[in-house]
């Protein structure tokens, strides 16, 4: 196999600059109306590191850049990059490092973030700290419930 050209800290340094702002590198910021910002913000994030996912046929037009802001989308994705390419891993939540790529589910993945450090528990269990847009986190640590619900998460290691 082969690896994709990406550079996690590009994606990091996105994270960072953007996190605490309601606006995109797109000048968009998903709100409102059953909209959302994490799968957008994590699709610009992605971008910045050298990856670009971009929206489904069946996505409304939503970012001017054409990226993806649906977190399945985002998942689907991954999960191909990780079948084709030796630096994309899906891993478990508790395994996330700085950088990773994690989605909570709820029936689907309904939210992203990416990971700005590890946090550990009593008991073993890792509850990081992320980067997200909607519920606005910059180096935030999740809640400790959200881990239970946890889909999954990636590791984007540079290429």
């Amino acid at each position: 196999m082969s690896r994709t050209p990406y550079q996690n800290m590009q994606a990091v340094k996105y994270a960072k600059a953007y996190c605490s702002q309601n606006n995109n590198e797109c000048g968009v910021y998903l709100s409102g109306s059953n909209l959302s910002d994490c799968a957008h913000f994590l699709a610009h994030c992605l971008q910045a590191g050298g990856i670009t996912i971009k929206k489904s046929a069946a996505e409304d037009p939503l970012c001017p850049h054409g990226l993806t802001t649906r977190n399945t989308v985002l998942v689907d994705a991954l999960r191909a990059l990780a079948a084709k390419y030796d630096n994309v891993k899906e891993i478990d939540l508790g395994e996330t490092i700085l950088g990773d790529v994690g989605f909570l589910k709820i029936e689907r993945p309904r939210h992203a973030f990416l990971v700005s450090k590890p946090g550990p528990l009593p008991g073993g269990f890792n509850v990081p700290f992320v980067w997200a847009h909607s519920s606005s986190r910059c180096d935030a640590q999740l809640d400790t419930d959200w881990r239970q619900w946890l889909s999954t998460a990636f590791r984007l290691e540079d290429g």
